[in-house]
Protein backbone atom coordinates (compact mmCIF):
# COMPACT_ATOMS: atom_id res chain seq x y z
CA UNK A 1 0.00 0.00 0.00
CA UNK A 2 1.39 3.36 -0.78
CA UNK A 3 1.27 6.34 1.25
CA UNK A 4 -1.21 8.02 -0.98
CA UNK A 5 -3.74 5.58 -1.34
CA UNK A 6 -6.68 5.50 0.67
CA UNK A 7 -7.57 2.07 2.65
CA UNK A 8 -10.37 0.42 1.79
CA UNK A 9 -12.71 -1.20 3.77
CA UNK A 10 -11.81 -4.52 2.14
CA UNK A 11 -8.21 -3.76 3.16
CA UNK A 12 -9.50 -2.97 6.49
CA UNK A 13 -11.25 -6.37 6.97
CA UNK A 14 -8.39 -8.60 5.48
CA UNK A 15 -5.98 -6.66 8.13
CA UNK A 16 -8.42 -7.34 10.75
CA UNK A 17 -8.93 -11.37 9.62
CA UNK A 18 -4.96 -11.42 9.20
CA UNK A 19 -4.63 -10.26 13.19
CA UNK A 20 -8.13 -12.33 14.50
CA UNK A 21 -5.79 -15.45 12.81
CA UNK A 22 -2.35 -14.67 15.08
CA UNK A 23 -4.65 -13.66 17.69
CA UNK A 24 -6.00 -17.51 17.77
CA UNK A 25 -2.93 -18.86 16.88
CA UNK A 26 -1.40 -17.32 19.83
CA UNK A 27 -3.92 -18.21 22.23
CA UNK A 28 -3.96 -21.80 21.04
CA UNK A 29 -0.13 -21.88 22.18
CA UNK A 30 -0.22 -20.50 25.07
CA UNK A 31 -3.06 -23.03 26.01
CA UNK A 32 -0.54 -25.95 25.61
CA UNK A 33 2.20 -24.66 27.70
CA UNK A 34 2.31 -26.28 30.95
CA UNK A 35 0.73 -24.94 34.17
CA UNK A 36 3.81 -23.68 35.36
CA UNK A 37 5.21 -21.60 32.66
CA UNK A 38 2.24 -20.27 32.85
CA UNK A 39 2.59 -19.41 36.44
CA UNK A 40 6.23 -17.66 35.39
CA UNK A 41 5.14 -15.97 32.41
CA UNK A 42 2.23 -14.86 35.06
CA UNK A 43 4.54 -13.37 37.67
CA UNK A 44 7.21 -11.48 34.77
CA UNK A 45 4.05 -9.78 33.24
CA UNK A 46 3.56 -8.40 37.30
CA UNK A 47 7.20 -7.17 37.59
CA UNK A 48 7.12 -5.44 34.33
CA UNK A 49 3.70 -4.02 35.41
CA UNK A 50 4.83 -2.83 38.75
CA UNK A 51 7.97 -1.65 37.37
CA UNK A 52 6.29 0.46 34.46
CA UNK A 53 3.88 2.16 37.74
CA UNK A 54 6.82 2.88 39.41
CA UNK A 55 9.18 4.08 36.51
CA UNK A 56 9.61 8.20 37.11
CA UNK A 57 10.58 8.72 33.97
CA UNK A 58 6.81 8.41 32.52
CA UNK A 59 3.53 9.14 35.16
CA UNK A 60 0.49 7.32 33.84
CA UNK A 61 -2.75 9.02 34.67
CA UNK A 62 -4.88 7.17 37.15
CA UNK A 63 -8.50 5.80 35.96
CA UNK A 64 -10.98 8.16 37.60
CA UNK A 65 -14.28 6.96 36.04
CA UNK A 66 -13.37 8.91 32.71
CA UNK A 67 -11.25 11.83 33.75
CA UNK A 68 -7.95 12.09 33.30
CA UNK A 69 -6.26 13.46 36.06
CA UNK A 70 -2.40 14.30 35.33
Amino acid sequence: MTVNKIPSSRDSKKFWEEINKQKEKSRIQLAKLPFEKKIEILEQMQRDWQELMNSKSRKIPKRTGGKVKL
